[in-house]
């Protein structure tokens, strides 16, 4: 087996799964800052100043 194309193919895949995952936190956040009262846009913001900074950075 040529452990270039195996290597490649590792990488993509947690590539892929890192992205889901912080993801699904954004969109998690976002629906507890909706069901916490707040309108759409506010929403937005405060989940991209929570979860969104988690995600830039630890990404």
């Amino acid at each position: 087996m040529d452990w270039n194309v195996f290597v490649e193919s590792l990488v993509a895949m947690m590539g892929l799964a890192i992205g889901i995952d912080y993801s699904l936190l954004i969109v998690r956040r976002y629906r507890e800052e909706l069901s916490a009262g707040m309108v759409p846009r506010q929403a937005i913001v405060r989940t991209l100043e929570t979860a969104g900074r988690t995600a830039l950075f630890r990404a």
